[in-house]
Parts: structure tokens; C-alpha cells; sequence
């Protein structure tokens, strides 16, 4: 059941991206293809490392504050800092405490959430379940920026829905097996 479920979940994730449109302001590039498979690989291995930490009985959440510290130290040479000094002086209150908001929201929560996930279950489904990553960006941005989904990556939301939910009800039906 966990492999359909990741099969679904990545069918739908695929689906959902909206990579198979014909979408114009969409362009392939080395780059971008390097990058993609280096955070999925980056993400893989967080997940190895934080299950191994989880077991050697580390809290969730320093776990996290050091994966945020390795990240920071990565991403400090490619920053341009002449680019936020203008943001921030724009605007210093309402900018400053957007960028640390935005930063919460988009970098450290899903983080945090996703390492605790993972002192309670095991890394595969919570990793399925990290598929509604990409159906929430698809929500969000049809509620706050009026993006209008496509039939495919409505497809998609359902696909991705469908394979949560067979993940959820074969957990339940082992429960009952067990009971």
C-alpha cells in the first residue's frame, strides 16, 4: 500500500507542478535540473540524518536549529545583501518583519513539523506525506495570488489527496489488525 501511495504521490506532485503544461514562462535549464535533484537529494539525506538523530534521543527542534544554522552557512556566499539592505530600508519595520515571517513560515516551520513528524513515524511516510507540500502551494496560490489551477494540476490535488488517504487508511487498517 506505501509504495501505490508513493507512486500517487508523486504522480501528483508531477501533475500538480504543472510541468507537463504548455506554459511559456516555464524554461528548462541545467541549472535548474542540477538544483532540483541537489534539494532532493539534500532532502533525502535530512531525513536520514534527522531519523538518526531522533534516535539517539536529540530533540526535534535542535535538530532543526542546526540544520538551519548548516543551511544559513551554505546560502551566505550566493546572498545579495544589496538587494535586501534596499528592501529593508524601504520599509524597516513592515520589510524586517515580513523577511522574518516569511523565513518562519517557508523555511524553519515545514522543518520543525517535518522532524517531529519523524520522531513519530517512519521516514517514508512522512515523507509521503511531505507530497501536500506542493497542493498547498497550488491553494495558496489560488487564494492569495488568484492563480487559476489548471485541469491538470487539479488532477494532481486529487491524486495526491487519494494517496494520503490510502496512507491514512492503511495505518488505521494495521491498527485494527494489531488491536
Amino acid at each position: 500500500m506505501k509504495i501505490i501511495s508513493i507512486i500517487l504521490a508523486l504522480v501528483g506532485c508531477v501533475l500538480t507542478s504543472g510541468i507537463l503544461e504548455n506554459n511559456t514562462s516555464m524554461h528548462w535549464t541545467w541549472i535548474g535540473i542540477l538544483v532540483g535533484g541537489a534539494g532532493a537529494v539534500f532532502y533525502a539525506l535530512y531525513s536520514v540524518f534527522s531519523k538518526i538523530g531522533i534516535k539517539k534521543d536529540y530533540p526535534a527542534l535542535t535538530i532543526t536549529f542546526y540544520s538551519m544554522v548548516a543551511i544559513a552557512v551554505v546560502l551566505l556566499p550566493f546572498t545579495q545583501w544589496g538587494h535586501i539592505a534596499h528592501y529593508i530600508t524601504v520599509n524597516p519595520v513592515r520589510n524586517t518583519l515580513f523577511m522574518l515571517m516569511h523565513s518562519l513560515c517557508t523555511a524553519v516551520c515545514p522543518y520543525a513539523f517535518y522532524t517531529v513528524a519523524l520522531d513519530h513515524m517512519e521516514a517514508g511516510k512522512a515523507s509521503i506525506l511531505c507530497s501536500c507540500e506542493l497542493v498547498a502551494a497550488m491553494v495558496f496560490g489560488f487564494f492569495f495570488f488568484r492563480e487559476i489551477p489548471t485541469v491538470l494540476s487539479i488532477a494532481g490535488l486529487i491524486i495526491v489527496w487519494i494517496a494520503l488517504a490510502m496512507l491514512v487508511l492503511s495505518d488505521k487498517k494495521q491498527e485494527v489488525v494489531e488491536e
